[in-house]
């Protein structure tokens, strides 16, 4: 018989196969498409939160009683605040050139990026979904807590994201920065199949 920790054990699976499908559709929209990113960050951003922290549900993690055990993977550049300067940790940013005047917009680094960005050490739930990962040109500062449920709830232009006065970006990295919340999720599950009870990867 299938019991209720089973079938929580599937949905996860499934909302995780969910992320590596919308994370590769992110990944394939031009950087210039702001208005497709969006959607797909927003469809992202309502998965993230079925998984780790449903503002209106127990989270996945939370009725399997894992969510405090589990340590979550952290791809950030630390942030330093003492810089006056506007920090976007989980993101880097990508530019085209060409004939034209050239664009730069955010990208999520999945695993590639600064090696400082490999260094991290793994967190607790708490530390990791509370810590700050952009702060604007006005000091507005957010978490991922508040990235993803602003994402999530279609909010992302309410959190009044603004550049350093003069830099000229394609997009926000609010978006960009879900997926890469994502990213990080979907590693954190798979570096503790045990734990969750997930069958382990087959070494062939």
């Amino acid at each position: 018989m299938t019991s209720a920790k089973d079938h929580l054990r599937d949905d996860l699976r499934d909302r995780l196969r969910r992320l590596d499908e919308l994370g590769a559709e992110f990944d394939a929209i031009p950087g210039s498409d702001t208005d497709a990113a969006a959607r797909v960050a927003h469809a992202i951003a309502r998965n993230v939160g079925a998984i780790v922290d449903d503002e209106e549900t127990p989270s996945l993690l939370k009725a399997l009683k894992v969510k405090q055990v589990l340590r979550f993977v952290d791809s950030t550049i630390p942030y330093d605040p003492r810089d006056d300067a506007t920090y976007h940790g989980l993101v880097t940013v990508g530019t085209q050139t060409g004939d034209g005047p050239s664009i730069s917009w955010y990208v999520p680094p999945l695993a590639q990026g600064s090696p400082v960005r490999q260094k991290n050490p793994a967190r607790r739930f708490d530390d990791w979904w509370n810590a700050l990962v952009v702060r604007d040109a006005n000091g507005a500062a957010f978490s991922r807590a508040e990235t993803v449920h602003g994402v999530a709830g279609g909010d992302a232009s309410t959190l009044e994201w603004r550049a350093e006065s003069g830099t000229q970006m394609a997009n926000s990295p609010l978006g960009p920065s879900v997926r890469q919340v994502s990213y990080e999720i979907v590693e954190t599950m798979d570096r503790n199949r045990r734990i969750l009870g997930f069958t382990p990867k087959s070494s062939a």
